[in-house]
């Protein structure tokens, strides 16, 4: 996601960008690079040595619903799971600084958008699932 906010930048600035240290970043890109969701988008001079720079292949991921890769679906999967994380931090801090509320008469205070192809069965159990969750988060930060 740090290089969805940059564009294109040295892992230093990928790491900056999501609050986390450059060494943390190196095996995320390589992954990422490996099933083709990060280009390289060339190389700079950053003092004595020469800086890799990278860039997203889109702003929007759209997945190959037939590549059953494994590396593919992985990375697919960890994409995902950065993001609920990154979304979870955002909500927590928006919440803990007054900047959200949640009211307990709104079940749709909290909102998110995510396209899969999903059985009614499975949508079923997603939104319960999601209603739970939002209604637990909810009363952890009531006043």
């Amino acid at each position: 996601m740090g290089l969805l906010k940059i564009g294109e930048g040295s892992i230093a600035e990928i790491a900056m960008a999501i609050g986390k240290t450059p060494h943390s970043q190196y095996h995320h890109i390589a992954k990422l690079r490996s099933v083709g969701l990060v280009l390289p988008a060339g190389e700079r001079q950053s003092g004595a040595r020469i800086e890799q720079l990278f860039r997203p292949v889109a702003h929007l991921l759209q997945t190959d619903l037939e590549n059953r890769d494994p590396d593919y679906l992985n990375a697919i999967a960890e994409c995902a799971r950065a993001d609920f994380r990154r979304a979870g931090r955002e909500i927590t801090y928006a919440l803990e600084n007054g900047l959200a509320n949640c009211q307990p008469d709104d079940p749709d205070t909290l909102a998110l958008q995510f396209t899969a192809s999903l059985t009614d069965k499975q949508r079923r159990k997603l939104v319960k699932k999601i209603a739970s969750s939002g209604r637990r988060f909810c009363r952890r930060f009531r006043h």
